[in-house]
């Protein structure tokens, strides 16, 4: 049996594992998932039910993806450019300047830097992946920022 979609789970036992490779936290209700006051914090947070509300309420998932210069879409140093961010389902924030100079230099070295960044390597398609880590801005060193996490709100209804 083929619900459609590529390579997603058909029975039952095939949700339970999608399920635990996919996320840290996830909730299914078929009625009405109601949260006030409540904060969630973690990688890959999943939510389906017909009504969704979140009242006073925060799901987290900053910084909990991939470290720095790591995923599909690690951010990348070059050249005169300072590590960029990393990318997911959108391009990655560039680089600013390595070095400084003066002058028309200093506006052409900002100019190659602004157009220096990891593309998407998932635009337009469910996320699958953290955000990939960002690169520093120094060869051999690992101190760029993390990606984001994954927060999959799923409701047929009221959100």
């Amino acid at each position: 049996m083929s619900n459609g979609y590529k390579n997603h789970p058909h029975t039952l036992d095939d949700v339970v594992k999608y399920i635990f490779k996919n996320f840290t936290v996830y909730m299914v209700s078929f009625d009405e998932i109601n949260f006030s006051g409540t904060n969630i914090t973690a990688p890959r947070v999943g939510m389906c039910a017909p009504d969704i509300k979140l009242t006073d309420s925060n799901i987290d998932v900053s910084s909990r993806g991939c470290e720095s210069h790591k995923g599909l879409g690690q951010g990348i140093r070059g050249g005169t450019c300072s590590g960029t961010g990393g990318s997911h389902g959108g391009a990655g924030g560039h680089g600013g300047m390595g070095e400084h100079s003066g002058g028309v230099r200093k506006k052409s070295l900002r100019q190659a830097c602004e157009q220096h960044f990891p593309k998407p390597y998932y635009f337009g398609h469910e996320a699958r992946y953290e955000g990939s880590g960002g690169a520093s801005g120094k060869n051999g060193k690992h101190n760029g920022g993390k990606g984001g996490g994954i927060a999959w709100l799923s409701s047929i209804g009221t959100l």
